[in-house]
């Protein structure tokens, strides 16, 4: 009986602040044939600010590589976005989120620095970005396809350069979450 007065008097719980929308996601490929390797990826999104477009998008995420040509990672990568809006992706035939304006972060490996941009900033092993210097040299892309589809999906896809294909031993999970405000 308590808990169903409280349920009326307590606001809603929110995972991650503000957010509009949070997000989960994984992927693999053990597919050597296709991938010319394997590879895997993961991490976590959310975006405040708006349902469409916002202002605020935090997102944390690692990558890692084997092949013949040798191993990369775990890379792992921060955005800490100052505008997102929703728009067609440039690989899927759905919508994705696009994360325009902020910085991204990489952590890497101390064999794995390489030159950056002098808009950039190096501390350590973390190399710090503006989004249109990363964007300048390829290293980032605004399109992070997350697709906007609210829901749990998982398929054998796997993203590899071109569109992404339906294989065996390619994996991809998202969780997408619409926070009610």
């Amino acid at each position: 009986m308590i808990l169903s007065i409280l349920s009326f008097v307590l606001p809603a719980a929110h995972a991650y602040g503000t957010s509009n929308w949070q997000v989960g996601f994984s992927g693999n490929c053990d597919n050597k044939t296709i991938c010319g390797g394997t590879f895997g990826f993961w991490g976590w999104c959310a975006f405040s600010g708006g349902v469409n477009s916002g202002n605020e998008a935090d997102c944390q995420m690692a990558f890692y590589s084997f092949s013949a040509n040798g191993n990369f990672g775990p890379l792992q990568t921060a955005i800490m976005g100052t505008a997102w809006n929703i728009g067609p992706s440039s690989m899927t035939r759905s919508n994705d989120f696009f994360i325009t304006a902020g910085t991204v972060s990489f952590h890497l490996p101390p064999a794995q620095e390489g030159p950056l941009p002098p808009a950039c900033t190096i501390s350590g092993t973390t190399a710090t970005c503006p989004i249109p210097a990363a964007e300048a040299i390829h290293i980032y892309s605004p399109d992070t396809l997350i697709l906007v589809v609210p829901g749990h999906i998982s398929s054998t896809m796997c993203f590899v350069p071109g569109p992404p294909i339906s294989a065996p031993g390619c994996n991809f999970n998202q969780q997408l979450t619409q926070v009610p405000a």
